[in-house]
């Protein structure tokens, strides 16, 4: 069984000019998975990339009008790519992700929901802002499915590279689990394995690489955001003095107030 690779990625306009909180909030992370190779990839690394491995996107994603969508859409290419645990700049760490990934080690994605619901009422509540797979699932084709099939006219990152494409990748994905489709002959689906066979190893099959479908999870939203956006006693009380004056909170205080949660990002909006 292939393992999630111990790897804790970032994507930031500069590797060299890093906002003070967020610079602090990428220590915690080393602080607490001190085995974890850390990658910081910057915008130029993140073009290379694509042309590099996905030459078949560069038009879509140089015809983005915002960096933050280019830096949306890169993020689930890697996540196919390397695999991984990706998580945004303003995500701090509370506790080793080792539980996280040895519990959910049948799994081959592992997703956060925002908020207690029990269904994904909100188009919003599985945010990309934290994403954990293994290499060349094939949840992620899907993903670029739903990249490609946006409204290249629409600007609004939400709605073509981020989370509510996330959530729809997601719904897509359960669907074909539930009605028991073969992925494989879905029509983009197969168009888009034929695109990716020339960047994919050769030593594996066309079947074996492109055709098992990945093992999805959802985690409960005390995980990985504990802080709604949408709850604006939570944006008075934490996220105003983060984002108005880049306030950094005690790691004990944050401990304490999340003691279930693995990690929490204050929803800064500043790429």
């Amino acid at each position: 069984m292939t393992a999630i690779p111990r790897t804790i990625f970032q994507t930031w306009k500069s590797k060299t000019v890093i906002p003070e909180n967020m610079a602090y909030w990428q220590t915690t992370w080393r602080k607490h998975n001190p085995t974890y190779e850390f990658i910081l990839w910057d915008d130029n690394d993140n073009r290379t990339f694509i042309e590099t491995h996905y030459p078949w996107f560069l038009e879509r994603y140089d015809s983005y009008q915002h960096m933050i969508q280019r830096a949306d859409a890169v993020r689930y290419f890697y996540l196919y790519h390397y695999g991984g645990v990706y998580v945004d700049m303003d995500f701090e760490c509370i506790k080793s992700f080792d539980d996280i990934l040895q519990m959910e080690n049948e799994n081959d994605v592992i997703l956060g929901r925002m908020g207690d619901a029990e269904k994904y009422q909100h188009e919003h509540n599985i945010p990309n802002a934290i994403m954990i797979s293994k290499p060349r699932e094939t949840f992620w084709i899907c993903a670029f499915f739903c990249l490609l099939k946006a409204n290249p006219a629409d600007h609004r990152a939400e709605y073509t590279t981020g989370p509510v494409i996330l959530k729809e990748t997601v719904e897509i994905y359960n669907e074909i689990i539930d009605r028991g489709l073969d992925i494989t002959k879905l029509q983009w689906y197969d168009a888009l394995v034929d695109i990716l066979l020339p960047y994919t190893k050769p030593e594996q099959s066309r079947m074996s690489r492109m055709s098992r479908m990945s093992r999805i999870k959802v985690l409960d939203g005390d995980y990985f955001y504990p802080l709604n956006w949408r709850d604006w006693e939570q944006q008075v009380a934490m996220r105003h003095p983060v984002i108005e004056k880049n306030e950094i909170y005690n790691p004990e205080k944050v401990a304490t107030l999340f003691p279930n949660s693995y990690a929490v990002t204050y929803w800064t909006h500043s790429y």
